[in-house]
Order: C-alpha cells, then sequence, then structure tokens
C-alpha cells in the first residue's frame, strides 16, 4: 500500500515499478510510433526517415498487411524484451540507492 506523502514528510521508500505497467506502456508507445511511421510512409512515400523506423521490425515489403503485422509482433516482443531487462534493473537499482 503506498503512503501519502505530505509536503513536510520525507519519502524514504524506493520506487518499485510494475513490469506489467513498464509492458503494456512500452507496448502502447512503440506500436502507437510504429502505426504513425507507416502512415507516414505510406501518405508521404518520398519521406526517407520512416522507412528506416519500419524496416527495423519487419523483413516483409514495408507497407504490406504481412509488414505491418509483423511490425506490430515485433514491436510488442521487444517492448516485452525490454520492460523484462530494465524492471528488475531499475528496482534493484533504487533499492539501493534509497
Amino acid at each position: 500500500m503506498r503512503k501519502n506523502v505530505g509536503a513536510n514528510e520525507p519519502f524514504h521508500e524506493s520506487i518499485r515499478l510494475s513490469l506489467a505497467a513498464v509492458g503494456v506502456g512500452l507496448t502502447t508507445t512503440l506500436v502507437v510510433i510504429y502505426v504513425a511511421c507507416a502512415l507516414v510512409a505510406l501518405l508521404l512515400p518520398g519521406l526517407q526517415a520512416s522507412h528506416a523506423w519500419l524496416g527495423l521490425f519487419t523483413a516483409a515489403p514495408l507497407l504490406s498487411a504481412a509488414g505491418l503485422v509483423e511490425g506490430i509482433l515485433s514491436n510488442v516482443a521487444f517492448a516485452w524484451l525490454a520492460a523484462a531487462v530494465f524492471v528488475p534493473v531499475f528496482n534493484a537499482v533504487s533499492w539501493r540507492c534509497a
């Protein structure tokens, strides 16, 4: 249970991250960025900046349905991998530094 901290109360507990919260947050962020880049690539095909991001997550043709699905699934996998590494490291470091 979290303790409410007033303006005059010190807070000495370490902050702990939830794997589920970080995983869902990272997944949502990466998928939104991926879809935004796909839309930019579709609407502005001459702009190469979005193509580089799309190419990181799929080997399929960039604007194909298979490429979009593969890219989204890759983003989900990488987001959860990053969360699975980041959360325990952060929790361990914040506990030691508190």
